[in-house]
């Protein structure tokens, strides 16, 4: 027995993918930003939950060479146990004069201590965070890795006083995996403060060093999506730190919506050749 029309028509209703709009963009980069959110928030907790190990305050309270030895193996232990669990390429200790108290490298304990850590983009805005706050970087070439990675900062405290910084490099792939994640329409993209991509559904930007090149340029694009740059598509879409709206292109309207995640831009679009161009 045939169906009767109106059943029909709610059948194929069901059935037709629901046309791109700007609030289905709106979720697509509310859900990636919220991915990227999760493992920001996992690994600041992390980082201050390790800072807060007595042994910290053990190694600068110690008046003999033999107790801060002690202090220190602890405090190796503690950072290998944390490089095991999470995607960590490098984690230091730092005293306020950028002298490296400790540094494991991948797997292992680094023996050869830099005495040059102040020139390090992390290291002011890492000692001008409050206890139990870190400070994310933007993505930037590992010295010792020769691998992109992010940088997170926390204040170590001891005797009342900042004595050091805890610092642990994430490597840049593990966002551009998450990113990259459950796409299945449409593309998303992430997009770093001078609005250079650092990761994009559609490929992936290199995360390794290329011979001499170390110059954020030299391994990542501008955004552009139809002439437009990030903080004009911004203006575009309201400003803020979310927006979204029809933008017309070459190709067709497209559907596009942005979202603020830590130093970081999540751009979402889908395109929709029959939307209505502004």
């Amino acid at each position: 027995m045939r169906a009767p029309l109106p059943v029909l028509a709610a059948l194929a209703l069901i059935a037709a993918p629901a046309a791109a709009d700007p609030g289905r963009a709106a979720e697509l980069a509310d859900k990636k930003a919220a991915v990227l959110e999760l493992m920001h928030g996992k690994a600041k907790r992390d980082l201050v939950n390790v800072a807060q190990d007595e042994a910290f305050a053990r190694y600068f309270a110690a008046t003999d060479e033999a107790g801060r030895a002690d202090a220190k193996a602890r405090i190796e232990r503690i950072a290998l146990a944390t490089q095991s669990r999470f995607a960590v390429e490098e984690m230091c200790l730092i005293d306020p004069h950028g002298h490296e108290i400790m540094r494991i490298v991948g797997s292992s304990v680094a023996h050869d201590l830099s005495h040059e850590e102040a020139s390090a983009p992390f290291f002011a805005p890492a000692f001008d965070q409050p206890p139990r706050s870190v400070h994310i970087s933007e993505a930037y070439l590992s010295p010792d890795t020769d691998r992109w990675v992010v940088a997170y900062v926390t204040p170590v405290m001891a005797g009342g006083r900042k004595a050091a910084v805890l610092h642990y490099e994430h490597r840049l792939d593990t966002y551009q995996a998450a990113l990259r994640g459950a796409t299945t329409e449409g593309w998303a993209a992430l997009v770093g403060e001078d609005g250079l991509v650092l990761a994009d559904t559609r490929g992936d930007p290199p995360v390794q060093r290329r011979g001499e090149q170390e110059a954020r340029a030299d391994y990542f694009t501008p955004f552009a999506l139809a002439g437009l740059s990030l903080d004009q598509l911004k203006q575009r879409l309201g400003g803020g730190a979310a927006g979204s709206g029809w933008i017309d292109s070459p190709g067709g309207a497209v559907a596009v919506a942005y979202r603020q995640s830590e130093r970081w831009t999540v751009v979402a679009a889908l395109p929709d050749r029959a939307a209505p161009s502004q």
